[in-house]
């Protein structure tokens, strides 16, 4: 099973957080523009680091349940996993998207806006989908570390919607 350090994530996604709502309250009376441009910055480098523990903890969720040497799936992983893939697809989309918008441009912007909230939306359905996804107890139990998923799909959310705010 691979791991990945919670407090790691969780230290980077709030530190993220805080960097861009200090920037925010400190840096009000500049123009519009240069916060478009540093959401976009940030909003890119965070989508950077996330797309890859998304699809770790895609692998960790894969042995996730209580069983076996390593963990097994959960029961019918095999539909479950397509909303994260969708996820981790789409914000990657998102991503190069928003590399190449001028933030000027409002149409683009918008799009990609439309992309994170979907790629969001879709790794809400697969962590939501987990609850009680293994097999055990009278009516299924959590997968080992579904209080870190959440976690970190929580913060990744708030991070997401945060920076998107000023673009």
């Amino acid at each position: 099973m691979i791991s990945y350090s919670k407090d790691a994530v969780v230290r980077s996604l709030r530190s993220r957080a805080a960097s861009i709502i200090c920037g925010v309250l400190f840096l009000i009376p500049l123009a519009n523009v240069a916060f478009a441009v540093d959401a976009k910055e940030e909003t890119i480098k965070i989508l950077g680091e996330a797309i890859p523990q998304l699809q770790n903890i895609m692998a960790s969720i894969s042995q996730g349940c209580s069983g076996g040497p390593n963990g097994v799936p959960p029961l019918n992983w095999g539909g479950r996993q397509t909303p994260g893939n969708l996820a981790v697809k789409t914000l990657g989309d998102a991503r190069v998207a928003l590399a190449a918008a001028q933030a000027s441009d409002a149409n683009a912007i918008q799009q990609v806006k439309q992309q994170i909230n979907a790629g969001l939306s879709q790794w809400d359905a697969l962590i939501n989908s987990l609850a009680s996804s293994c097999s055990g107890g009278s009516h299924g139990e959590d997968p080992v570390n579904y209080g870190n998923y959440v976690q970190f799909r929580n913060d990744l959310k708030m991070q997401l919607q945060t920076s998107m705010r000023y673009f």
